[in-house]
């Protein structure tokens, strides 16, 4: 046969195989007992993780036909009802008893505190997304107050007003501008340096969005470093009372009889302010909000173990909420970048592990986002296999997933939530509304109220009524943009974000796009 002949007959096979495999679904075909699958020419050439469209699937493992599940026992069928259902989250080895050394800690918070603490990006500013934890937990296991908050406040929000009369040195672990050698960052990341004096103003909010715990708080604390002998009154419901930051401590609280929505904090010395605390008086549930603006997550090794240990060391901290990925997303691809990505959030992962042994970590990945991809606006091609591969990461450290991606969706979403009715995210195509946050947090309670049941079924001695409500997630009008949007030629930056009420920082390559 002529070369030539070879030739075509080759082609001719190779074009074949190819309407097959556009033919093909992705899930294959069943044959009698026998499924066949084809794999596509451009998974052959690009690789199953160049695929715009790949939906990560639970493990086989969890997934029985229908007929199996009569077999299982109680205990089993619940546990399967937990890993599968709707926006479920993916626990270490497909368990969700990985929770119950954090709903047994919760649930001790009728005797003494106990502190969840939530770590994000942008998407959680303003307190969004953390607001439905706290009220929730509170709800269930008492508690009430906002929690702790930096110093100086920099970004407005629902959970409380606060104000300072003086402009003080602030240190930011999570920007380029405002490092310190040291590396005292605190628990939040961020340092106020106090020279002299200086007096903090904190006042309930009356905002749509503010949860009523959070308008009232009994116990006021200052988390700190290297006090130089700081003193201070902190005035509430017409009294004083006097509070000192002695040297070679970290932490000074006070208790406020009856509790109150208004105190004044004055402080004299220097020393590093890391935080305060605006508690519940006694016991109860807090939940801490730290939005790290334009932070990939990947920078709490940063931070001095010392300095954050002034956190885990003081508190009761059996969950810690981790939620990033999306300032990372501009510049992630299937490969290197996205694996040197996963090796950096094994390492805080690590790093939170030796600091805080019975902490449970839990990871809430990036949103669905948009993009400009050929005049069209898109999900970013390589979301959805850098949410798988956080996914696979996570379970391999012992870390619980929550893939926030499909939850919304999956596949341009974010163009729904943008174009929906109700509107649940901004023109920017990466933030939410409050009417987005409050869908995607009681999604992620639903799912956290689950794997509750499941522990109360295992534990009938915890009794089983309980306030952890499964929400009712209703229904928007939001049209299908599988293909994405078409743009004008002059629809200008898609970057602005004026449903967060900022502009995020420029020439970041970590900020949230």
């Amino acid at each position: 046969m002529k070369a030539y002949k070879v030739i075509i007959f080759i082609v001719a096979v190779f074009a074949i195989l190819a309407v097959i495999g556009l033919l093909m679904p992705r899930e294959g075909i069943d044959v009698g007992n026998t499924n066949v699958s084809f794999v596509s020419p451009k998974e052959i050439i690009m690789g199953e993780d160049s695929i715009e469209h790949y939906v990560a699937q639970k493990d086989s493992s969890m997934l029985l036909a229908q007929k199996d599940k009569e077999k299982l026992d109680s205990f089993e069928l619940a546990k399967y009802e937990v890993v599968t259902s709707d926006n479920a989250i993916w626990f270490p080895d497909n368990d969700p008893a990985w929770m119950d050394d954090v709903f047994n800690a919760l649930r001790a918070a009728r005797d003494y505190p106990i502190r969840v603490i939530h770590y994000g990006d942008s998407q959680i500013e303003i307190d969004r997304i953390t607001s439905e934890i706290r009220e929730s937990f509170q709800n269930e296991f008492g508690g009430y107050g906002v929690g702790m908050v930096p110093a100086i406040q920099t970004v407005r929000t629902t959970a409380i007003h606060q104000s300072c009369n003086r402009t003080l040195k602030r240190y930011i672990v999570f920007s380029p501008d405002s490092k310190m050698k040291s590396r005292q960052y605190g628990p939040m990341g961020v340092t106020a340096e106090l020279n002299e004096e200086a007096t903090f103003d904190f006042s309930k909010i009356q905002m749509k969005g503010t949860k009523p715990r959070t308008k009232y708080f009994g116990r006021i604390g200052i988390i700190y470093e290297n006090s130089e002998g700081v003193t201070g009154t902190i005035f509430a419901k017409g009294k004083k009372y006097p509070i000192a930051l002695e040297p070679g401590k970290t932490y000074a609280c006070v208790t406020i009889p009856d509790s109150t929505d208004r105190a004044t904090v004055s402080l004299k010395g220097k020393a590093l302010i890391h935080a305060f605390t605006i508690d519940g008086a006694q016991t109860g549930v807090q939940v801490d909000n730290v939005a790290m603006r334009g932070c990939s997550g990947t920078v709490f090794t940063q931070i001095n173990r010392e300095s954050m240990g002034t956190y885990f060391s003081r508190f009761n901290v059996p969950l810690i909420i981790m939620q990033f990925g999306g300032n990372a997303m501009a510049y992630l691809r299937p490969g290197k970048s996205l694996h040197e990505f996963c090796n950096g959030l094994r390492r805080q992962f690590a790093y939170f592990h030796r600091i805080s042994p019975g902490s449970k970590i839990l990871f809430i990945g990036p949103s669905d986002m948009s993009t400009k991809v050929k005049g069209k606006l898109q999900t970013y091609p390589q979301l959805p296999i850098a949410v798988d591969s956080l996914r696979q990461m996570c379970q391999s450290e012992g870390v619980a997933f929550w893939d926030l991606y499909s939850a919304m969706g999956g596949w341009n979403s974010m163009l729904s939530w943008v174009h929906g009715n109700p509107q649940l995210a901004g023109p920017d195509y990466v933030h939410f509304t409050p009417a987005g946050a409050a869908r995607a947090s009681k999604m992620l309670m639903n799912a956290i109220t689950k794997a509750y049941d499941y522990y109360l079924l295992r534990h009938p001695e915890a009794g089983t009524p309980h306030n952890l409500k499964e929400y009712a997630i209703d229904e928007f009008n939001g049209k299908t943009y599988s293909d994405g949007i078409v743009l004008p030629r002059d629809t200008g930056d898609l970057q602005s974000d004026s449903t967060a009420g900022y502009t995020p920082t420029a020439n970041s390559p970590d900020t949230l796009r």
